[in-house]
């Protein structure tokens, strides 16, 4: 997971009021129930310093409608100028109000609001044309498209005769073109829009897709099975099998890290295996992906200065690095904030593992060749 476009938050100078809420309107008394934890979150903000005209702006975003139905949450970060972050992202909430104001922008909400999200598009097809729907990084839609063939000779009746072999023949070929449109048309979005192309609909009219599917968007596809476009067909069993799909490509790319995280250990060389190596990668520039185990309840802190990666366990060592100022915050905001200025990738672990005895290590992009720890 990249939090890619936050370097200019990570950057500027705080002070910063951050915020997670839940603003799910699913119940006759949501909205009640959504002012009530925004007085949570209000009175929280105030009480770490934050003035009233940061909380009330902040209100005025986090409160208002969204686009979206079902469970949401809801992550923005403002500063004295403005909503500098807003982010939407469905459910499940495991903390339904965060609030945090001080120098630091706190991003792990967002990360932790992103974890298991994936990118995609999914394509529910038939012989007539294709609908195309296109989810971010937040797991919400973003796009939703028609793809619609020309050519509308699309049944086949029972019958026989040379007639009806004929009018058989223009079904086939309009059920073709109808396809290569489909086709055509799911490529163009996939140029917009990252992640696995997800194929759902009628077996045959999944065929044409993937005959006129080809480089780049054929490697993307993935056919899922049946489907179907009918207004008001059910959708909570292609919800699942979707989700399922997804699950399975996060594990696998989980896997297959955390395999190459331990090959690197064993031949000792591309990697940082505990803080204080993750600490001398930052500030080098040299970390490329962060394993990170995520512990909510973390006391640990750490030090940084007015540039992200100017890291340290200490004011003391922080001072000797050259920097000119030194804020104390959560240890996991420290680090990712230092992440995110280098554009590096976070993985995030909700568990513990033998191969990260602190809790965190990660990949470097270079191997500086210093001994290790």
């Amino acid at each position: 997971m990249r939090l890619t476009g936050l370097q200019p938050v990570v950057r500027a100078d705080g002070p910063y009021a951050s915020v997670c809420l839940d603003v799910s309107r699913t119940t006759e008394n949501a909205e009640h129930e959504l002012q009530l934890r925004w007085r949570a979150v209000s009175d929280s903000l105030r009480s770490d310093g934050a003035p009233d005209g940061v909380v009330e702006r902040l209100a005025s975003r986090v409160l208002e409608p969204t686009e979206h139905g079902g469970t949401l949450q809801r992550y923005a970060v403002a500063a004295d100028d403005g909503i500098a972050v807003d982010s939407l992202g469905p459910g499940p909430i495991a903390q339904p109000e965060y609030a945090h104001y001080g120098p630091l922008p706190h991003l792990m909400p967002l990360a932790r609001m992103r974890t298991g999200r994936t990118p995609y598009i999914l394509v529910k097809v038939d012989h007539t044309g294709a609908d195309i729907v296109c989810a971010d990084s937040t797991g919400l839609d973003v796009e939703h498209s028609q793809s619609e063939g020309d050519h509308d000779v699309v049944h086949k009746v029972p019958g026989g005769g040379w007639s009806h072999r004929r009018f058989q023949s223009r079904v086939e070929d309009s059920w073709e073109r109808n396809g290569e449109q489909v086709a055509e048309d799911v490529h163009k979005a996939a140029l917009d829009h990252p992640g696995p192309v997800l194929l759902v609909g009628e077996p045959h009219a999944r065929s044409i897709v993937r005959t006129y599917a080809t480089g780049r968007l054929a490697a993307r596809l993935t056919d899922l099975g049946h489907g179907s476009r009918a207004a008001g067909s059910s959708d909570d069993a292609l919800d699942e099998r979707v989700a399922a799909e997804l699950a399975g490509r996060r594990e696998a790319r989980r896997t297959a890290l955390l395999e190459r995280y331990r090959e690197q250990v064993g031949r000792g060389d591309g990697v940082a295996t505990n803080l204080t190596e993750v600490l001398r990668a930052l500030r080098e520039g040299s970390l490329e992906t962060l394993l990170l185990v995520d512990r909510p309840d973390s006391t640990e802190r750490l030090w940084t200065g007015s540039a992200p990666t100017q890291v340290a366990r200490g004011a003391d060592e922080l001072t000797s690095l050259g920097s000119d100022a030194a804020v104390e915050d959560r240890a996991d905001e420290v680090v990712v904030r230092a992440l995110v200025d280098l554009d590096g990738d976070l993985e995030l672990l909700d568990e513990g593992t033998d191969l990260l005895p602190d809790g965190i290590g990660g990949m470097l992009r270079f191997d500086t060749g210093r001994v290790r720890s």
